[in-house]
């Protein structure tokens, strides 16, 4: 439950002091006595009129409760003791007062509804919360039962009632009371009344606290023009609504109109408490957290040091202000990357507070939510995953379900999700905090654009690319139209844009979506920040892809050498960059050095803590595939199986990447003569890759290739004919009719119709294939050879030796500048020449005929 504020304690104790001296001496019949005793208190002289007061009731006890001077005198008494500050003594005077009023059924009129009021502040004081509530309920009773109904003063009640209810979390109850205030005081006063300002202030806080922003809002800005229209306006309350109503805005982050109320605000509160006044630093805590989040971090330092002061010899070491501005300095400490210091005032804040209002309020809460992000950015989900749920747990009790502290933290919990790979929890909590912000700031805010971001990278993580993009898409244009101060995040949505953009093989848009990417993230984070060097390791795997392969080296080269400026020796980013230029130098077919780079990386994860098993996997993978394209197959396997059995061993491994290593396995084992056990790796890997890309992809076409290759090898011609027309027709439905992958499966479903006495068929298919050839150009001289090789087989089948020769000496002009001499292909199609030429020397020569 929330408790009062200590502002609405000060409305409390005003609203005694208001009431002490109104009407507590009107009697029917007043005596001598008492009226000396209110005129000694009017001349000033306390002590007097205590003591005639006191001898008043002294004297009215012996006549007992039908002596008017008793209720009189009691109530006098209470009324001085109340603005005193001796309120243990007022209370029983108080108590014993109204029990007397009930007795004479005196209780249906303006004044007893008074004294009532004042009885609830006393209960509020000694945090009687409960009876409070019933006391103002009796008095709000009797204001309305009473003929003489004094509007005004039934307004105040129901405000003071408002705030009873909110300390024990009816929130309902509080704004129908608040409303009802309000509209009490319209009907009474008019909609300009300097009057209404205290019931829309009210308001205004309530709509506030529950993150009804656009309501707030609205009534802060309308009682700001009452007072200011005023000419007898009070200048702290004016205060108190340009620094609430500044908050707001703040909290709405638009700065430049929180800027300026604010500033209006200090220049009131320090001519009315001066510059050194708890008061004042209220407003100034604000204006610092707001030069925190305009990322001017030093002013934001130096005004949270001076609030941190003040408090401090305020309220003592141990109080919640104290622990309120610990937070908000933590944060400074946070935005300026200083992590172990944000770290360190974070929990000391928590223990601050926990110790002055224990563990179920809302600033613990927030502290619980600010060390989760923390946690995040020091690279520890787990952590962070366990103070958001303490955060969310601890808010779910206390707030709305529709609150926008609620919202925040279920982000941030739904991101330390994410990036453990449990992706149905976060969409969960994802869904609910966008509604929620979606609700309380517009669509357009820049706090629904960093949910809407989270959930592009949420249906990444599920191959949902088209989704993906359109929520990256949508963030990015709110960000956009309204730049953020911290532009962090509207960077990683362009970078998460761009790899996405990377996945779908389109490099060109990649590349220009990085370059806007990485600017930004070097000026937010420096360009040694880890998010930067990501970031930049990505851009330089798309000018990769895209062909650049002296961008990417350069790219990938001053990468390397700023992280190892940055990084500590052996820390794990170390290896990003470097498994990026071994991959690159693998693309260029250097092979020595690629294998070079890939063991100094595979060096530095294994001696990660934590662990980073999936790199790991990558690295050996790469490593192995050096191996492949070297011809050392029997080095690669074990890399393989090793690389495997990594991804094996983890919960959440990707398919994407244990299907590629499985088909690479597959690959060697069958070049190496293992058929079986290749084909057995091929329907592993078509599983898994079918998991993450869907059963209409490209690569599930290459696989169903590659499984058919096998097939035949291992005598299972069915099965190999099967295989080859699924495949023919998943890359028929799906690539381009000149793409070369067309001609693999055309050439090996040929191949087997020859055996199989197919031979028109198979005639046919492999002038498609050369048809493919022709209309991609040079694209694929190695396939075309191919081709050209399957027809020269057909010729022999046909016996036809001489259209044989002319067919395999086409493949081999083309195959022999681009294959080893002992590739496999190679060999086979010089066998099939030779062959084809002895065959053509046996056959008898024609006789020409005169």
């Amino acid at each position: 439950m929330l408790a009062l504020r200590a502002r609405d304690m000060k409305l409390a104790l005003a609203l005694l002091v208001a009431v002490a001296f109104a009407g507590g001496c009107a009697s029917q019949h007043p005596s001598a006595k008492l009226e000396d005793g209110a005129n000694a208190y009017r001349e000033g002289r306390v002590g007097d009129a205590e003591l005639i007061w006191l001898e008043s009731l002294s004297e009215s006890e012996a006549y007992g409760e039908g002596d008017p001077r008793l209720a009189q005198s009691l109530r006098m008494l209470a009324n001085l003791q109340i603005q005193q500050e001796r309120y243990l003594e007022a209370r029983p005077n108080l108590e014993r007062w109204v029990a007397i009023k009930e007795r004479n059924g005196d209780t249906s009129d303006g004044g007893f509804a008074d004294g009532l009021d004042a009885l609830a502040g006393l209960y509020l004081l000694n945090d009687e919360t409960e009876r409070a509530i019933a006391t103002y309920e009796r008095s709000m009773a009797a204001r309305e039962s009473d003929t003489q109904l004094d509007n005004i003063a039934l307004a105040e009640t129901l405000e003071h009632l408002g705030r009873a209810y909110l300390a024990v979390g009816r929130s309902a109850d509080a704004e129908a009371s608040f409303t009802r205030a309000v509209d009490i005081r319209e009907e009474a006063l008019g909609a300009s009344d300097p009057s209404l300002a205290n019931s829309l202030h009210a308001l205004a806080l309530f709509q506030h606290d529950h993150g009804h922003y656009a309501a707030a809002r609205e009534l802060y800005e309308r009682t700001a023009e009452i007072l200011e229209d005023s000419p007898e306006r009070e200048s702290r309350l004016h205060a108190q609504v340009l620094r609430d109503w500044g908050s707001l805005e703040r909290t709405l982050e638009d700065h430049a109109t929180a800027d300026e109320l604010l500033a209006r605000a200090l220049e009131l509160y320090t001519a009315d408490y001066g510059e050194r006044h708890v008061e004042t630093a209220t407003v100034v805590n604000q204006i610092g957290l707001l030069r925190a989040q305009q990322r001017r971090l030093d002013d934001a330092a130096e005004l949270l040091d001076w609030v941190l002061t003040v408090r401090e010899e305020e309220y003592g070491l141990e109080s919640e202000p104290v622990a309120a501005v610990l937070n908000n300095r933590a944060l400074v400490h946070q935005y300026a990357l200083e992590y172990a210091e944000a770290k360190g005032v974070f929990a000391r804040a928590l223990q601050t507070q926990r110790r002055a209002a224990g563990d179920r309020n809302r600033l613990v809460a927030a502290i619980h939510t600010n060390l989760g992000l923390l946690h995040r950015l020091l690279q520890d989900p787990v952590l962070a995953e366990n103070e958001l749920r303490l955060a969310l747990e601890i808010q779910e009790d206390i707030l709305e379900r529709d609150h926008p502290e609620i919202a925040r933290t279920l982000h941030d919990l739904a991101d330390a999700l994410l990036t453990q790979g449990q992706v149905d929890e976060a969409d969960v909590w994802l869904r609910r905090s966008l509604l929620i912000k979606e609700r309380a700031y517009g669509p357009d805010h820049e706090q629904v654009a960093r949910t809407v971001a989270l959930i592009g990278v949420l249906h990444s993580a599920r191959g949902h690319y088209t989704l993906a993009a359109e929520s990256f898409r949508r963030a990015i244009g709110i960000w956009e139209l309204a730049p953020p101060d911290d532009a962090t995040a509207y960077a990683e949505a362009l970078a998460n844009l761009a790899l996405l953009r990377q996945v779908q093989n389109n490099a060109t848009a990649a590349v220009v979506l990085y370059e806007r990417a990485v600017p930004l993230l070097q000026q937010e984070l420096g360009p040694r920040h880890r998010s930067t060097l990501r970031a930049r390791h990505n851009a330089a795997a798309a000018l990769a892809a895209q062909g650049n392969y002296d961008a990417a080296m350069r790219g990938y080269e001053s990468l390397l050498a700023d992280a190892k400026r940055v990084l500590p020796a052996g820390d794990a980013e170390l290896a990003r960059p470097l498994i990026g230029l071994a991959t690159l130098n693998l693309e260029m077919g250097l092979y020595a050095k690629a294998n070079e780079l890939y063991v100094d990386a595979i060096a530095i994860l294994e001696r990660a803590e934590p662990g980073k098993p999936s790199a790991l996997a990558f690295a050996i993978g790469g490593r192995a595939d050096c191996m492949v394209h070297q011809g050392r197959l029997v080095e690669a396997e074990p890399l393989y199986r090793s690389g495997i059995a990594l991804l094996d061993s983890q919960e959440n491994a990707s398919p994407r990447e244990l299907g590629a290593m499985v088909a690479n396995l597959a690959s060697v084992t069958d070049q190496l003569g293992r058929h079986r056990e290749a084909i057995a790796h091929y329907v592993r890997a078509l599983e898994l890759l079918e998991e993450a890309y869907g059963p209409k992809h490209a690569l599930i076409g290459r696989l169903l290739t590659e499984r058919a290759h096998t097939l035949a090898r291992a005598g299972e011609r069915q099965a190999a004919r099967t295989s080859y027309e699924q495949a023919l027709t998943l890359r028929e439905a799906i690539l381009r009719g000149d793409d070369p992958e067309l001609s693999e499966t055309l050439d090996g479903l040929a191949m087997l119709l020859i055996e199989a006495g197919k031979l028109d068929r198979a005639d046919s298919m492999l002038r498609r294939s050369l048809a493919v050839h022709e209309a991609s150009g040079t694209r694929d001289p190695v396939g075309n050879g191919r081709t050209w090789s399957a027809l020269g087989h057909l010729y022999m089948v046909r016996n036809d030796p001489k259209q044989a020769v002319s067919a395999y000496q086409r493949a081999l002009d083309l195959l022999q500048p681009n294959l080893m001499p002992e590739h496999p292909l190679l060999r086979e199609t010089q066998r099939g020449h030779d062959l084809a030429v002895r065959a053509a020397k046996l056959q008898p020569k024609e006789v020409s005929r005169r």
